[in-house]
């Protein structure tokens, strides 16, 4: 049986209710996690967008103050098909929301340089808002 924090004993108004808690016998985690990086894309799907020069943009107008992120200039050879694909691929894997108007992919988030590097991973180099890599 584990052992019960007391209760019963007054705090005062600055003291800390967690003050007496321990990391005594809880389990070590993995060697160099990050838990602020978010998750790491994975190409689950085979999609693939090779010599793809898409465009990022950053727009907050007319979002209540909400930041996204929009991926447009695709070119005729990517399919409406490879687009769903590739959208609902970037909003699991990254962990976003988002929405899908024609041609363009809207992701609910301000760092651009996750889905920089997500899109570089497909074959694809993005130019326009973010980290760029030459």
């Amino acid at each position: 049986m584990k052992k019960k924090i007391p209760l019963s004993r007054q705090q005062g108004p600055l003291q800390s209710p967690f003050a007496d808690l321990s990391i005594e016998g809880l389990r070590e985690g993995p060697l160099g996690a990050s838990f602020g990086d978010g998750p790491e894309f994975t190409n689950a799907v085979g999609i693939s967008l090779t010599g793809e020069r898409p465009a990022l943009r950053l727009e907050r107008a007319g979002r209540g103050g909400k930041t996204v992120i929009v991926l447009s200039g695709f070119s005729e050879a990517v399919s409406d098909a490879t687009l769903d694909a590739l959208f609902k691929s970037l909003r699991k894997s990254l962990g976003l929301g988002g929405t899908r108007h024609g041609r363009e992919i809207e992701l609910n988030a301000s760092d651009a340089a996750r889905i920089r590097t997500a899109l570089e991973k497909l074959g694809a180099r993005p130019r326009g808002h973010g980290v760029s890599k030459g």
